[in-house]
């Protein structure tokens, strides 16, 4: 059984805007790495079926009335999410449903072209919008909506989209009707990209030259486990969007005038985890980190082609790290498959010097890595 039946996702990507605005490269393979961190076991723990993945779909549409996904789209998926909840705490026994609604949860994820339209705060603009029709899901009317109602006790929007100011967009409301009154308050998290008025950039990763928003990327290295707590291995909310903005601001920060990113205080009620409780793995007798369950240990050697100045880290797939000095010399660590990175340490994704930006995989038997 999933770790987290009572929750539900809605995740939007939109790379295609036949209607005016430039084509973005990220937002799909955004959109699909948050997906599948809901769905595994490990991280978000939420059935499969509970989950609507909601795309720009290949081929691209080249009209506008072939474009997808509307708005109208986005909020059929989030209604049928809605009646999900309440037809299965229906079917509970009247008892136990107080409780049962205590542990649901509705997760919004949102990737694409943006705007602050007149009244709003952040939007997000659906496939279909046009220059001078901009039709859009304001971000906040839609978490407003799902407090006022109260059936999910918990509600999380991530939004990785642009919020350029449009004085004259009329900000888009749920298409749901009048919100019911909430039996108890609702704990929630609206968090966004960057500030009032400012861009969201993205950039390729070295992750097979994939596109990625910035916010996205820093988002799952942090639901991943960057931002656990070393003593509980829990994710709260304040810890990641603390992480988020720092690797966001260390990212941009040298792609020139105009390209910073600053990502907001979010708003938030209450404190919120995500993932299963998981304590920092400790480290083993001679050296290394003890992998996850079901997954065999590699020795392998790591040599460096420059010697770094000071102390190196090593981010491993779950986003656990361990540091050493090159001046020791080569590095021989037990690891297991995955893609691993190599960063200056207490520097986030700072891989400068480094061979392939200081990503190896390792599969099948120990090997030397030189980086």
């Amino acid at each position: 059984m999933s770790a987290n039946p009572y929750h539900y996702g809605v995740v939007v990507g939109i790379n295609r805007y036949p209607g005016g605005y430039r084509e973005l490269k990220g937002p799909v393979a955004d959109a699909r790495a948050f997906a599948v961190w809901l769905t595994a076991a490990r991280q978000g723990g939420l059935p499969k079926e509970n989950v609507r993945l909601v795309t720009t779909q290949r081929p691209f549409p080249k009209s506008l009335g072939e474009a997808r996904p509307t708005k109208e789209l986005i909020d059929d998926a989030l209604w049928e999410s809605y009646k999900a909840l309440r037809a299965k705490l229906d079917a509970a026994p009247e008892e136990h449903r107080t409780e049962l609604r205590k542990q649901s949860r509705l997760y919004l994820f949102v990737a694409g072209h943006g705007i602050m339209p007149g009244g709003g705060d952040a939007a997000l603009l659906d496939a279909k919008a046009e220059l001078d029709r901009p039709t859009n899901l304001d971000l906040g009317r839609y978490l407003d909506w799902f407090r006022r109602d109260g059936l999910f006790a918990e509600v999380c929007i991530f939004a990785d989209c642009c919020r350029g100011f449009e004085l004259l967009a009329e900000p888009g409301s749920p298409g749901f009707g009048r919100a019911g009154r909430a039996p108890e308050a609702v704990r929630f998290l609206l968090a966004l990209a960057t500030s009032s008025g400012e861009l969201s950039f993205e950039d390729v990763t070295s992750d097979a030259d994939e596109w990625r928003g910035h916010f996205s990327y820093a988002l799952m290295q942090g639901l991943n486990g960057a931002a656990a707590d070393p003593e509980t291995g829990l994710v709260t909310s304040d810890a990641l969007i603390a992480y988020a903005r720092r690797i966001v601001t260390d990212r941009t920060a040298g792609l020139g005038p105009g390209r910073q990113q600053s990502v907001p205080e979010p708003v938030v009620s209450g404190s919120l985890t995500f993932g299963q409780p998981r304590r920092a793995p400790a480290p083993a007798p001679d050296g290394g980190s003890p992998p996850p369950p079901g997954r065999d240990p590699r020795k392998v050697r790591i040599t460096f082609r420059r010697r770094p100045r000071g102390m190196v880290e090593l981010v491993a797939p779950d986003g656990t790290t361990q540091r050493w000095d090159p001046a020791d010399g080569p590095w021989t660590v037990w690891l297991y498959d995955g893609t691993w990175y190599l960063q200056h340490a207490g520097k986030a994704m700072h891989t400068t010097g480094f061979a392939n930006d200081g990503v190896f995989t390792i599969t099948g038997e120990g090997r030397d890595v030189e980086v």
